[in-house]
């Protein structure tokens, strides 16, 4: 303790910032890992940049190794440089989450304890968990951002009898069913994003719709699910 306090007193500034530095790695870090889709274990190491880089310059001078009016000049021109460098890592990161579409159903988990919808959103509408013999597994998570929309989405394949039984529960939760072309949906013809069925479900799913507002899911809250008995898949979707 006697040591650091050393430090901050030989190269006041780069300490100072050494330490604001440490906190703000720890709320990204936190931010790419516990609250991600997408785990940035290794990638989300680049936030301790900063850290690393004020702590290296106030030890520095601290050491006598450079003046301490060298170590807070540099520190202050490391300013901007190291503040844009965080921004742009946490846009990449969080393009590519956005973007990211999941395959293992080890990760179903925890992207759907992070999606911001309501409670009621991914208890009801949504599976807790994936069945155990669910295959060709895809889901996706898109955060809300500027005017995006947040979306979420998964599919699966499972046998006959799991499909069916998907199907019979979510027909009593549904406001309206039938197919996506049927001329009395109430969502705007078109496909899921992600689902590898982007431009028109086919007429073998039924399409159960729970929530829904005015016509179509453009700005809309949504959430529907769809299931086709003859491809033995069910998809669930929900946008806000």
């Amino acid at each position: 303790m006697q040591k650091l306090w050393v430090v901050f007193k030989k190269a006041p500034f780069p300490a100072i910032m050494a330490l604001f530095a440490l906190g703000l790695f720890v709320c990204l870090y936190r931010a790419v890992t516990v609250e991600s889709v997408k785990l940035y274990i290794a990638a989300g190491l680049i936030f301790c940049v900063p850290f690393s880089a004020y702590a290296a310059f106030a030890f520095l001078a601290a050491k006598h190794r450079i003046k301490r009016y060298v170590s807070a000049l540099i520190s202050v021109a490391m300013v901007i440089p190291l503040g844009i460098l965080m921004m742009f890592a946490q846009v990449i990161l969080s393009f590519d989450a956005g973007t990211t579409v999941f395959t293992d159903p080890a990760d179903y988990a925890r992207v759907i304890r992070t999606a911001a919808f309501s409670e009621e959103m991914r208890a009801v509408y949504f599976p807790e968990k994936l069945p155990t013999d669910a295959s060709a597994v895809r889901f996706h998570y898109n955060p809300a951002f500027m005017e995006a929309d947040e979306t979420l989405m998964l599919k699966f394949t499972a046998d006959a009898k799991t499909i069916s039984a998907y199907a019979d529960r979510l027909e009593d939760l549904a406001v309206w069913q039938g197919s996506m072309s049927d001329s009395g949906c109430p969502l705007i013809q078109k496909g899921i994003p992600y689902s590898g069925y982007e431009s028109l479900l086919p007429d073998d799913f039924t399409v159960y719709v729970f929530v829904y507002s005015c016509s179509g899911y453009e700005n809309e809250e949504v959430s529907l699910a769809a299931v086709s008995l003859q491809r033995n898949e069910a998809l669930f979707f929900a946008v806000r």
